[in-house]
């Protein structure tokens, strides 16, 4: 058998679910004649036996229509005695064995009433004639059995064959249908031997007032050896987990899971301490906040979570899977991906034993304070940020009673994997969303957001959300900017400040904004009143009290990923505006006021912001120095190196990039990379083999040597590789045509968790474009 999503089925079938039966279940059972029961085209060849009138009948809703239509007592009385069941197989019995919460079946055979018969305890209701004591049962050990197409127990009811009675179902039986309707929305179920000739439950689980997306606990059992692509396909598009597979193989995948489940459970998941800090906050303590924000903000709010309006991707089915199966677990993404907005709806939504906790971007000090408070009880952690401290990671790591689900962005995890590899963590990347995916994330966009023309195309050829947005959703009005900077130009440069360092990955100080902005023009009240005149754009940074030592506020963008948008828009846009924020904060802003200046320094002269900010290189060179005098470390010199090649100063840029060669101590990989990667670049127009040969050496030195981010070096040599064949041909470029599919093969390795998603379809592009060259050759 194929389960998908399977430890969270394990974890259905534990607590409960409940089951919805078409003709396929009941395969393995036998009628009074000796006969298994049939389905499907093995009805309509039954019927043909019996009644002559429908022989040549090719389709079995047609031939029944007919037969109710000219014969109909003759019709009811056949499938009355056929469907009575004499048999059964024994496996059967294991589903007394499951917590079943309700039964639905469009199955008219009796065999449910004959497995109860074998029941010690519980009993099958039959709503038909007792009405429905939904609510009760859970507790009563009493089952709901819905025949939503009549049974032969009430033998004096309409069966539903026909085209006219499918038709008018829904409408007759809304109470049972409802009651499908409610648990396809909120609890586990399988669909169980039932196919598509039927619409009606589809129906009415998909009518627009349900939200069964919402529920991701959902399975289809189809037949492994006869599973249609469209069926499989229509499925995953409505957000079913797959089971393939047979009745009769299901039956004993649940035998086997109940012995499983015999097995006694010593955790202890008792928790009678305070923990409110680490828990969501109740529904009636949030602010209510439109779900426009949500889209045209990049910002999620526990309103938006309690809302359910923010669709759930297939991730969150995978995750799931992950966390049911005890395992630890790391979820990474490109920035807006949706790593957080996942986080909080597995916070809100997510069944576990263990008390759900969340912490953003802890240190050691916060981990400290956790441990204390949790002690010896399990609990079931979620963190975000997760290496703002890789230390306080692996302390957590540490802990056998805490499961961890950590979030964060892809460079970061890449950058920092080997600090935690040794843990054994389950890595899943979000980057990439399906097709279904895009169409239920537009179908939940507000019409006033989007574009004239929309659709799920831009995610052939970039599946990501925030490539979604871009060609459907209308963009962020940055003009607002431009009117709030005349109208206030110490307040629009104070937020874009804010914007600035918290991109960086750390919040900005008071201390940093009285620095800004200088004493000798304004007192700090002046500075506060400022800081409030940006309004909600920027918020009090609460969680930072704690982690920096100095009393005072801190503040922060409404999310990082705003900020990094708005620094983008300005780079492009307001460049002159933006460039002298960056030069008044360098010049007058001392490091030793700057939070976090270790991880601070790595982002703050990033050359991709610097390249879209200073069009003038002069400009961006007299920023770089400015960083030279303040701190003349190997970053700068690095970047500075980096934003002189995107302006094709290679001269300029090798000598930067050998100043920082020299006097680096902490990563010389990652120097030594930009340094070999800028020498090919300076020199691929000037014809000189040797040199570029050599740099190619020193950048597969480090995809050999530099155990920390090799797999990022993989990606800078296969690329200039490729370049060198375009220069000089196959036969010059042979042997390091093999040394890069060699480093290739490791990366796109499935046991290799380096490297993101991303990242691995850039290696699977050269790996074709390599494997074509060499076809090429070889056909000559």
């Amino acid at each position: 058998m194929n389960i998908e999503n399977e430890n969270t089925l394990k974890k259905a079938l534990e607590k409960g679910i409940n089951l919805f039966c078409g003709a396929g279940f009941s395969v393995e059972a036998k009628n009074f004649e000796d006969r298994k029961l049939p389905c499907g085209d093995g009805l309509l060849l039954v019927l043909k036996e019996r009644f002559n009138s429908i022989s040549e009948y090719g389709d079995l809703i047609k031939a029944c229509t007919f037969l109710q239509l000219t014969e109909n007592e003759a019709f009811h009385s056949f499938i009355t005695e056929y469907f009575k069941v004499k048999s059964f197989e024994d496996c059967y019995n294991e589903l007394l064995k499951l917590p079943l919460k309700n039964i639905f079946t469009t199955n008219v055979d009796n065999l449910w009433f004959k497995i109860f018969s074998n029941a010690e305890s519980g009993s099958l209701n039959n709503i038909a004639n007792n009405g429905s004591v939904y609510g009760k049962n859970r507790h009563s050990g009493i089952i709901d059995y819905y025949a939503l197409h009549g049974c032969v127990e009430n033998p004096k009811a309409a069966y539903i064959f026909s085209k006219i009675d499918l038709a008018t179902a829904f409408i007759d039986g809304a109470n049972s249908w409802e009651s499908l309707s409610k648990e396809t929305e909120s609890f586990p179920i399988i669909f169980w031997g039932w196919n598509f000739a039927d619409p009606a439950p589809l129906q009415v689980m998909y009518k627009k007032k349900n939200n069964i997306n919402n529920n991701q606990n959902k399975w289809f059992l189809l037949y492994g050896d006869n599973v249609k692509k469209e069926d499989e396909d229509i499925l995953r598009a409505l957000g079913f987990n797959i089971i393939k597979g047979s009745t009769k193989e299901f039956l004993e995948y649940i035998k086997k899971f109940n012995i499983e489940n015999k097995k006694e459970k010593s955790d202890s998941y008792s928790f009678d301490i305070d923990d409110k800090k680490y828990c969501i906050p109740n529904k009636k303590d949030i602010v209510s906040v439109p779900i426009d924000i949500f889209f045209s903000e990049y910002s999620t709010r526990w309103s938006h979570i309690y809302s359910n309006f923010i669709v759930k991707t297939h991730h969150y089915r995978d995750v799931s899977n992950i966390i049911d199966s005890g395992r630890n677990c790391f979820v990474i993404g490109i920035r807006g991906c949706g790593k957080t907005t996942l986080m909080m709806q597995l916070l809100k939504d997510f069944d576990s034993k263990r008390k759900k906790h969340f912490l953003i971007e802890p240190t050691v000090f916060d981990v400290k304070e956790y441990l204390r408070v949790i002690g010896n009880n399990n609990v079931l952690l979620f963190v975000d940020g997760a290496f703002q401290d890789s230390n306080a990671l692996s302390l957590l790591l540490q802990h056998k009673n805490i499961q961890l689900v950590a979030f964060e962005r892809d460079f970061d995890y890449e950058s920092q994997f080997h600090k935690i590899e040794l843990y054994g963590l389950k890595i899943i990347d979000i980057t990439e969303i399906s097709k279904s995916d895009a169409q239920e994330i537009l179908n939940s966009i507000p019409k006033f957001l989007l574009q004239k023309k929309i659709g799920t195309k831009p995610i052939e050829f970039d599946p990501t959300i925030p490539n979604l947005f871009a060609g459907n959703v209308k963009s962020i009005n940055f003009k607002f900017f431009n009117k709030f900077y005349s109208e206030d130009k110490d307040a629009a440069e104070v937020f874009l400040l804010v914007c600035y360092v918290h991109s960086c990955g750390v919040p900005c100080s008071f201390d940093m904004v009285y620095s800004f902005l200088g004493d000798d023009k304004y007192s700090w009240q002046d500075m506060l009143d400022i800081v409030e005149r940006s309004g909600n754009l920027i918020k009090t940074d609460v969680s930072a009290f704690k982690a920096y030592d100095i009393l005072q506020d801190y503040y922060s963008c409404r999310s990082r990923f705003f900020a990094e948008k708005i620094l983008e828009k300005l780079g492009n846009y307001n460049g002159d505006i933006l460039g002298k924020v960056l030069k008044r904060f360098v010049r007058k802003v001392a490091i030793s006021k700057i939070c976090n200046y270790v991880k601070f320094k790595k982002r703050c002269i990033d050359a991709d912001l610097i390249y879209k900010t200073f069009k003038n290189v002069s400009e961006g060179i007299e920023f770089y120095n400015l960083w030279l005098e303040k701190d003349g470390n190997e970053y700068v010199y690095q970047q500075e190196a980096l934003y002189l090649s995107k302006n094709k100063k290679y001269q300029d840029a090798f000598l930067c990039i050998d100043m920082a060669k020299s006097i680096s101590s902490y990563n010389p990989f990652a120097v030594q990379s930009t340094y070999a990667q800028i020498w090919f670049d300076s020199n691929y127009d000037k014809n000189d083999k040797k040199v570029l040969k050599k740099a190619l050496e020193l950048l597969e030195e480090c995809c050999c040597n530099d155990k920390k981010t090799r797999g990022i070096h993989f990606i800078h040599y296969v690329i200039r590789v490729c370049k060198f064949f375009t220069k000089y041909g196959f036969s010059e470029s042979k042997s390091i045509i093999d040394s890069a599919l060699r480093y290739i093969n490791i990366g796109l390795n499935p046991e290799n968790f380096e490297l993101s998603n991303y990242h691995k379809n850039l290696l699977k592009k050269y790996k074709d474009k390599f494997a074509k060259i060499k076809d090429g050759v070889d056909l000559n």
